[in-house]
């Protein structure tokens, strides 16, 4: 027997409110971009048995059981007594896309004074407090202006911040010049965080490694994610953690 190539989750009968668009599991994702798929290929909806097959279902039932979920959600119709009666009414992508006119247009500080957006993803500004290097510390931590971040990124929002980044010496770790981290606010952290740490008022942001064996100068490494840089190395007293990097967003 073929492997289904769907993974293993219980579907939730949830019907979507009239005109809202509902997220989509993995799984139903999946067969809607193949039906898609078929239909812009062959100009045809795929049978059940052609869906079947292609994703190893022990039998019609469980094809039965997507398209009903995909129906009440809004994205097909099917034609009743019709080997090819699927109907695509909506993008596997236009949930994904309506999240993104959300955020575009929720950008003017009464919209985000309302609040979050309905729904699993919200956003919600946060305050931008300048830049931190990501080579040598550079500029002081300051007051400025504010962020609009997805609540995903934070772990408790009111503790939250952001800052923009300077430089590349944390590029192995995905974290480019001219990106903002979204930080959590804290005074501590364990071997191998990577955090934004203040030495002498000047931020950094690094992964942050504590050797008490080492002699008194260097109990504290502050590491980049660069072969071309070295680690800084501190005594503890003149380290300032100022929070843990939760997140990162980047405009292309």
């Amino acid at each position: 027997m073929k492997k289904s190539l769907l993974p293993k989750k219980t579907m939730k009968n949830t019907a979507s409110p009239d005109g809202a668009i509902t997220s989509l599991t993995a799984n139903e994702r999946n067969i809607l971009n193949f039906i898609e798929s078929e239909i812009l290929t062959s100009g045809l909806s795929p049978s059940y048995q052609e869906i079947c097959q292609h994703f190893g279902f022990a039998s019609f039932n469980s094809v039965q059981n997507y398209v009903k979920q995909l129906t009440k959600k809004g994205y097909l119709r099917a034609q009743p007594h019709q080997k090819r009666g699927l109907e695509v009414l909506r993008s596997a992508t236009a949930f994904a896309s309506q999240l993104h006119h959300q955020f575009q247009d929720r950008t003017t500080t009464e919209s985000l004074q309302d609040g979050l957006l309905q729904g699993p993803v919200g956003i919600r500004p946060i305050p931008l407090l300048g830049s931190v290097a990501a080579g040598s510390p550079i500029e002081r931590i300051t007051s400025g202006e504010t962020l609009t971040v997805p609540s995903a990124l934070m772990k408790n929002p009111e503790q939250t911040f952001a800052l923009s980044v300077a430089g590349d010496s944390m590029a192995e770790e995905g974290i480019h010049d001219k990106d903002w981290i979204i930080v959590l606010k804290q005074d501590h952290a364990k071997n191998g965080d990577l955090v934004v740490a203040s030495i002498q008022s000047e931020a950094t942001v690094k992964r942050i490694y504590y050797h008490p064996k080492h002699q008194p100068d260097k109990r504290l490494e502050l590491r980049p994610s660069n072969s071309e840089y070295q680690s800084q190395w501190y005594k503890e007293s003149d380290v300032q953690i100022k929070g843990l990097v939760t997140g990162l967003l980047r405009k292309f």
